[in-house]
């Protein structure tokens, strides 16, 4: 399994549980939509003109399911990346040969990467 998708697999697991306790089929149909929405960000296919035909608050879910995947994926890469840049040196002079460089990302950071996301 990819690092990127872990999230987005736990979130498709989430909603698929939620489904499952749905009242009504509004609600059942919502569930189903975001996991959509989820499981398509993942295969980089959008079918957002599929959910245009349909009810307003479907349609938000799908899209709220593509885009929060779509974040999660870019939160998981720039995490990998932060992990993956702690673990390098970088030389100043032949001399030194200890110094690291990091910028690490900090979970005060990706708070507000997921506050200031824009969605559609």
């Amino acid at each position: 399994m990819d690092y990127t998708t872990s999230p987005v697999i736990s979130r498709i697991v989430w909603c698929r549980r939620q489904r499952a306790k749905a009242c009504t089929e509004a609600e059942l149909e919502a569930w189903r939509a975001e996991e959509k929405g989820l499981r398509d960000a993942v295969l980089h296919r959008d079918h957002v003109n599929t959910y245009r035909h349909g009810p307003t608050f479907i349609l938000e879910r799908y899209v709220l399911g593509f885009q929060d995947a779509k974040a999660l994926i870019r939160a998981a890469r720039a995490t990998r990346f932060g992990q993956s840049s702690r673990n390098r040196t970088y030389s100043h002079n032949r001399f030194q040969s200890e110094s690291c460089l990091h910028y690490p990302i900090h979970s005060h950071t990706l708070s507000w990467f997921f506050h200031n996301s824009s969605r559609c």
